[in-house]
């Protein structure tokens, strides 16, 4: 709840909070998670244009940087905001410790290979869970700010990409093999951006959407254009389109048709800018397929060839919950960690030893700890998207919402216990998730001082100690 109390202030006292609020920068979390981010986003980049052996030192940077986040927020007493998940996170890492010592007794497991499903299975969760306590109002609106803007600087790239011969320096894969390049048809790739394959750059659209779709609603006050919203959907709409994947397609509709939903529904302060902006991009969403006509036909084609070996709804089906669930499910498990790409490559020599979808690898590493946790995360996500449709529905922001929904596709469709990308970015989206309930106000802060006379009739709050950062969730201690 909030620390303080409203009344009524003086225009003077007005400019000096503004002022000072103006001045309000980033946390030592805020900063810690953008480090995190970032280095998820490029070190793809990285990789596969400069050296491959940069592999290894770019995951542990990001690691000691999550592992940092973790003890910073524990030594702040941040996660005391959440003292019920914070239990459940504890009971559930003992467990978990507690389950994979008894695997590997049983099964004769490797030790290293269960210390790396621990880090799939726990550290981000962990940091996830860190950065949602500890996020303040202005990291919220400075990460929302940042994807924006990446989105939109890395479109060009995409479009460079999609028309770009298989065998373009662009379009290398890690190895430089041409001929393992992923395409849409003969002479069209399917876009990997500044990712080493095609799933990081879907997860990576589907992860900026609803920030990007939210933004078209409630506009984020730190941007200065109130057209760059619109500029920015335009872009993932083209990214999307270039993309080449079913899966991207299929989960970006997902995701529109629920926001358009949430607009019609629940958002009742909606401004008339805003309702503009939502029809603006629909507009373009119907025009984009006109200009990029090649991309239409090669998508096209490619579903109809896929169809003609398999059905998609039955597809999505399967990466929900394959039938191959069940054929080879053990109570005691194959061990945490024996599913993910690492696990595969040194027992077999290929990635997903135990199962493509994450359903499959959840219960062949787990067992019976998988089963547990496949409950635990649709308990998860039914609570997490009643609340968030609830702030959404009294606040007008489509955010938490939308934050949510994304958050229900991933835990069951994104391969978070198996990529090493995809597993930061579905705990880092479920971080933002848990903090946009907490920071209800969230792309709203100013970023700049507003005109005392415009604020001076209103009641702001009076924080103890002075000014602090605007709607913070701390309790009041007493003196």
């Amino acid at each position: 709840m909030s620390i303080g109390r409203s009344v009524a202030l003086s225009p003077q006292r007005v400019g000096t909070i503004v002022n000072s609020t103006a001045n309000i920068k980033l946390s030592t979390m805020g900063k810690i998670f953008v480090l995190v981010l970032l280095t998820v986003i490029f070190e793809g980049a990285l990789r596969k244009w400069v050296s491959d052996a940069l592999t290894m030192p770019l995951v542990l940077l990001r690691d000691c940087f999550a592992t940092y986040g973790i003890f910073w927020a524990a030594w702040r007493g941040y996660m005391v905001r959440y003292p019920s998940i914070k239990r459940v996170l504890l009971i559930w890492t003992v467990c978990l410790l507690s389950w994979g010592v008894l695997q590997l007794i049983v099964t004769s497991g490797s030790p290293f290979i269960f210390i790396i499903g621990l880090r799939f299975w726990l550290l981000y969760l962990w940091f996830g869970f860190a950065a949602a306590v500890s996020l303040t109002e202005y990291d919220l609106n400075y990460v929302v700010k940042l994807m924006m803007r990446i989105l939109l600087l890395l479109t060009p790239l995409i479009v460079v990409q999609f028309f770009s011969p298989p065998g373009a320096f662009i379009n290398r894969q890690l190895d430089g093999d041409e001929d393992k390049v992923f395409r849409l048809t003969a002479d069209i790739v399917r876009t990997t951006g500044v990712f080493t394959f095609t799933a990081g750059q879907s997860t990576f659209l589907a992860f900026v959407a609803p920030i990007v779709l939210a933004a078209l609603t409630k506009q984020n006050s730190l941007v200065t254009s109130k057209r760059f919203p619109l500029l920015v959907a335009i872009a993932l709409f083209i990214q999307v389109m270039l993309s080449g994947s079913r899966g991207a397609l299929a989960t970006f509709m997902i995701q529109f048709v629920c926001f358009v939903a949430l607009e019609l529904i629940y958002i009742r302060r909606s401004s008339k800018q805003g309702g503009a902006m939502l029809w603006a991009a629909m507009a373009g969403l119907a025009v984009i397929p006109l200009i990029f006509s090649s991309a239409v036909d090669a998508t096209r084609e490619r579903i109809e060839s896929a169809s003609g070996t398999e059905d998609f709804f039955e597809r999505v089906w399967g990466i929900i919950f394959s039938d191959l669930t069940w054929d080879a499910f053990s109570f005691i498990g194959y061990g945490i960690g024996a599913g993910t790409n690492f696990a595969g490559f040194q027992s077999v020599g290929v990635a997903f030893a135990l199962g493509e979808v994450e359903s499959t690898r959840t219960l062949q590493e787990g067992g019976a700890m998988g089963l547990i946790f496949i409950f635990i995360k649709l308990a998860t996500v039914f609570v997490g998207v009643r609340k968030s449709l609830r702030v959404t529905m009294r606040t007008g922001n489509a955010l938490p919402a939308m934050l949510w929904l994304t958050m229900a596709l991933a835990l069951f469709m994104w391969s978070i216990h198996g990529q090493l990308t995809i597993n930061a970015l579905g705990y880092l989206l479920f971080g933002l998730a848990l903090a946009s309930l907490r920071v209800e106000n969230a792309m709203s802060l100013p970023s700049e001082p507003v005109p005392a006379q415009v604020r001076g009739r209103l009641a702001l709050p009076v924080y103890a100690g002075g000014l602090a950062e605007p709607r913070l969730n701390v309790r009041k201690r007493k003196p």
